[in-house]
């Protein structure tokens, strides 16, 4: 096998890579895109979406927050059960809420959180 054969073998696994990792994020953004009405009804209004296409493919929203009350909250959670990322999402969001509370800064106020929906979940809150 000569070093051409090589690089278009390379090659073919890279578009299969490529084309695997289109379908994910397809179904990725379809389950989030579905589950957005729900996380809304829960407090958190998507204020931008990025989607990176790479490999791996990464999504990464950013939400403002709104207080709702926990009656709210409780019936979104039991809303988007069967949504696995929407639940992943919403649950990240109430769990950097949470961790808002906790970190008491007095002269920084918080604007928003971003979820990164990747191989490994990541959330950040964004401070101003």
């Amino acid at each position: 096998m000569g070093i051409f054969d090589k690089i278009k073998g390379v090659g073919g696994e890279m578009a299969n890579l490529k084309n695997a990792g289109v379908d994910k994020i397809k179904g990725t953004l379809k389950d989030f895109e579905e589950s957005l009405p729900i996380i809304t009804k829960a407090g958190f209004q998507l204020a931008e979406l990025n989607v990176g296409v790479g490999i791996p493919p990464t999504i990464i929203a950013c939400f403002t927050i709104k207080e709702v009350s926990a009656e709210v909250l409780q019936e979104a959670q039991a809303e988007i059960e069967s949504k696995k990322i929407g639940k992943l999402v919403l649950g990240s969001l109430i769990g950097a809420t949470k961790m808002k509370e906790k970190l008491e800064l007095k002269n920084i106020v918080m604007k928003g959180i971003e979820v990164e929906v990747g191989l490994l979940p990541k959330v950040t809150l964004v401070y101003s």
